[in-house]
């Protein structure tokens, strides 16, 4: 084997994509954090409460203002540049990756919401309900094909 055949599989093979996509999040995270320069902190909801209204709990409604869409628009274009830039690596389309990405991020902030309702999130973790929205998709209605290139990523 050749050593240009070595060296383009660091930047070829989905593996080694996926851990330079990694490093440059986490180097990024790191600037923020160490410099202070912007706010990188993502987009997360507080505990809300279904039932009724608990003073120390924040409703939904008031959460969703002027930083919830900053913080939204944010995250949605620092995981679509890397994660577009790691498709576009691989030789596949932007064409395809761009709806599927849409969707996945929509469903994960679905899933997001659900998980931080006051009960739900008392006894289970967001990543327990993300596991089970995936399970419940692939085990039903299956993996549409024109989602498949968001959630390679």
């Amino acid at each position: 084997m050749s050593t240009k055949t070595n060296i383009s599989k660091l930047w070829k093979t989905e593996d080694w994509l996926a851990c330079w996509l990694g490093f440059i999040i986490i180097a990024i995270g790191a600037v923020a954090v160490l410099t202070q320069a912007f706010d990188f902190s993502a987009l997360k909801f507080s505990t809300w409460h279904l039932w009724e209204n608990v003073a120390e709990k924040k409703s939904l409604a008031t959460q969703i203002n002027g930083k919830f869409w900053i913080k939204l628009l944010r995250t949605f274009c620092v995981l679509a540049v890397l994660f577009g830039a790691g498709v576009k690596l691989q030789g596949e389309k932007l064409k395809k990756f761009i709806p599927a990405f849409v969707a996945l991020f929509v469903l994960a902030l679905i899933v997001r919401l659900i998980s931080a309702e006051f009960t739900l999130n008392r006894y289970l973790e967001w990543a327990f309900w993300a596991l089970l929205v995936g399970l419940l998709i692939s085990n039903t209605v299956g993996n549409p094909e024109w989602l498949k290139p968001a959630i390679r990523t």
